[in-house]
């Protein structure tokens, strides 16, 4: 007889909550966040033709928006121009897609963290001197703090996010006004080309171009999110059209207020770091009031955008690291859950340690923010050049496919309709790329180190794994999905193995299909040892943790869970006893795994047991290591030497 164990698991589910507005404060979080930093690194290169490289980089940014909206409107799924690569061409160019954004999110974290402490010099000068480690010391503490709260599973509040995010556009645009009344000069603007030192040259200029790239690159967040997005299809085209006019709006209006008040040279220099408090000073020269009012206000509000984009990037980078986990993409131990608290902590561990390296790099250069943004277009582009060529590729190789966002101004090819943003935004990328490459020697060298170390891990897990390097590769047991089973209930046992997580992800995607309600159980068979009651505190914890992890798992793949914690002497009396009791209409288990021993999967007891008295259908998978066999459904009573069900193709 089984017990009911009451365990406490704490449900996080994914909901698909997020409508057009609440993607919107998603992207412009992560693209209107680089205001406050990017203006004064561009400036820097492009003296008074910033604004020129700032339009140029918006009209790239337009096309690759564009080619998002749609990638997400087809494929809802975290992963972005990861997920599309995967999509259009196989899995080796779906990890170097991922690797990239995950250098970007590294990165991310970095610069961000880096110019909190500039606008907090507000409050302590030398957080802002570069030839001084405070600025660095501060952002790799406040670095480290954010990864211990990572990892403790505290995250920000999504309401509190969408305040600040209103706060500062609200305070853009009223920057943007006053400047506009106070401030405005288009003579000034339309004068550098011909003030000697002024203008730069065509070297500094393209150099400028692509880091002016940086400002407009979180536009992949709004993609990563489409999987918790309402009818995604509609909504995240609309979010991204709403970001594209945000962001056009708030960049050209500040470019303009800047340099219609601020020498080239000054933004450059003096402000390279916090741009916008130049600009606060400028009108305090009007209008000194403004100025008082201004200053603290920018330095709060831009150091608590900043500290949410530091915390983003890290929520970002262990999320990624799931998901290209999932996919068998990276090993188990960077996706490994932390036995209390549930997180990815070594994931978070992991990169936080890479990210500290990178800030690192401050105490010996002043010219640590020049370094990050080169490093910075080296991942973002190659991403984008990603995106934008699997968007013409599915639109050769698939053109049925359903497309509710459908990019314009498209070109016949071959029969094919090709959306010519997306092939102007793919020569436009990969042109910028190696500038990139030919221009920064720091980004060059360092992402080419990052790509090489990720290919080797990538090659070496595969071949450990015994997987291909290009198939796709998430779950086993996809055979069986192909067939329709009119299912309602799936009830699918767990015990934590990496194989056990599989099966929870089939659950999924066929209680997806199927529109069926999943069950996850733990069993803890009592050893006779034992009373039947009895309730070890590891057990307990051990179920806590894998019952969280299946909860994550139906997290990712967008299904609500169902989780129960059941003991008894015998698992497979519980498992048949539960499914009769739910009226399961299947259950799904696993072989026991194969080794130097054991060269063919075998049927254990309790898979034994539930073949010979399950009253539903029971589906049987093998190891991913197991030779493949044509896929079956077992019935009830059928022998044991039935095909059992194997695969790792994706679904």
């Amino acid at each position: 007889m089984a017990a009911n164990l009451p365990i406490q698991v704490e449900k996080k589910t994914m909901k698909q909550a997020l409508g057009p507005g609440g993607l919107f404060s998603i992207g412009y979080a992560n693209v209107g966040s680089s205001i406050y930093y990017a203006l004064g690194v561009v400036a820097a290169s492009a003296l008074g033709a910033t604004p020129l490289a700032f339009a140029i980089a918006g009209l790239f940014f337009v096309f690759t928006a564009l080619t998002y909206a749609e990638g997400a409107a087809m494929f809802p799924e975290s992963g972005g121009a990861s997920s599309f690569a995967r999509h259009a061409f196989n899995e080796f160019i779906s990890f170097a897609a991922g690797w990239a954004l995950m250098l970007d999110y590294i990165v991310t974290i970095a610069i961000s963290a880096y110019t909190t402490a500039t606008y907090s010099a507000y409050f302590w000068a030398p957080l802002k001197d570069p030839h001084q480690p405070w600025g660095v010391v501060f952002a790799i503490v406040l670095t480290g703090l954010l990864c211990v709260l990572n990892i403790r599973g505290i995250k920000e509040s999504a309401a509190f996010n969408n305040f600040f995010v209103i706060l500062d556009v609200c305070t853009q645009f009223s920057i943007i006004v006053l400047g506009a009344i106070l401030l405005w000069n288009w003579r000034v603007l339309f004068s550098y080309p011909h003030v000697p030192g002024q203008w730069p040259t065509l070297r500094a200029f393209v150099y400028s171009v692509s880091i002016a790239m940086v400002a407009f690159t979180g536009i992949e967040s709004v993609a990563q999110m489409a999987e918790e997005a309402r009818d995604a299809r509609k909504t995240v085209p609309r979010a991204v059209t709403w970001v594209i006019a945000a962001v056009l709006i708030m960049y050209a209006g500040i470019n303009g207020v800047a340099f219609s008040a601020l020498n080239p040279h000054v933004l450059g220099t003096t402000y390279q770091l916090d741009p916008v408090q130049g600009i606060t000073h400028a009108l305090g020269m009007r209008m000194p009031i403004l100025e008082t009012i201004l200053r603290p206000w920018i330095a709060v509000l831009a150091a608590s955008i900043l500290i949410i984009a530091t915390n983003a990037g890290l929520l970002g980078v262990s999320r990624l690291a799931y998901s290209m986990g999932m996919h068998r993409q990276l090993p188990g131990v960077l996706y490994k859950l932390h036995p209390r608290h549930n997180t990815p902590y070594l994931a978070i561990l992991f990169y936080t340690a890479i990210t500290v390296l990178l800030l690192a790099t401050g105490f010996f250069t002043p010219s640590l923010m020049e370094n990050l943004a080169d490093l910075y277009s080296f991942g973002a582009l190659l991403a984008f050049i990603v995106a934008h060529a699997a968007i013409i590729s599915l639109r050769i190789k698939q053109p049925d496919l359903e497309r509710t966002f459908k990019l314009p101004l498209n070109i016949r090819f071959r029969g094919s309709a090709i959306p010519l943003t997306a092939i102007l935004g793919f020569v436009a990328t990969v042109t910028t790329w190696l500038v990139v490459v030919v221009l920064h020697p720091w980004g060059r060298t360092a992402g080419f180190l990052w790509l090489g170390v990720g290919i080797v891990m990538y090659a070496f897990h595969r071949q450990r794994e015994e997987l291909p390097l290009t198939t796709t590769v998430v779950m086993t047991g996809v055979e069986p999905l192909l067939v329709p089973m009119a299912l309602k209930v799936i009830l699918v046992p767990t015990i934590g193995t990496a194989f056990s997580e599989e099966m929870i992800a089939v659950a999924c995607r066929l209680s997806k299909r199927e529109r069926a309600t999943v069950k996850a159980i733990y069993i803890y068979e009592v050893p006779m040892s034992l009373p039947p009651d009895a309730q070890p505190v590891v057990e307990i914890e051990r179920a806590q943790g894998i019952l969280t992890r299946a909860l994550q798992i139906g997290e990712g793949l967008g299904v609500n869970l169902e989780i129960q914690f059941l003991q008894g002497r015998r698992a497979g009396e519980i498992i048949v006893d539960e499914a009769e009791r739910m009226k399961a209409d299947v259950i799904l288990m696993g072989l026991n795994p194969t080794d130097k021993l054991r060269p063919s999967a075998t049927i254990g007891r309790t898979v034994d047991y539930v073949l010979k008295k399950a009253r539903c259908r029971v589906l049987l998978n093998r190891p991913p290591r197991a030779t493949p066999i044509s896929a079956s459904t077992l019935q009830p009573g059928e022998a044991r030497t039935s095909p059992i069900s194997a695969g790792s193709e994706f679904l």
